[in-house]
């Protein structure tokens, strides 16, 4: 799914975390420790316009760049 199509979605809390789950082995791969969900999002107040916010937590014993920033983030759009 294009990041503009999720953009006018109303995206439910249930179904991000849902989608978060079952790409989990996929974002580890990529440096994320854990994703944590926020905003109108987490709050199952997310409106037509509204977007996903996640706060990325990595592993501190491995190099975690700007380009795996980027491709991280990359990544996670396309969910």
């Amino acid at each position: 799914m294009s990041a503009a199509r999720a953009y006018n979605r109303r995206m439910k809390q249930e179904r991000i975390v849902r989608t978060l789950k079952r790409h989990e082995r996929s974002l580890r791969a990529r440096g994320a420790r854990a994703l944590y969900l926020f905003g109108s999002s987490a709050r199952d107040e997310a409106g037509g316009a509204s977007d996903v916010d996640l706060f990325l937590d990595r592993y501190l014993n491995r190099t975690f760049g700007l380009v795996d920033l980027v491709g991280l983030l990359l990544y996670a759009e396309k969910l």
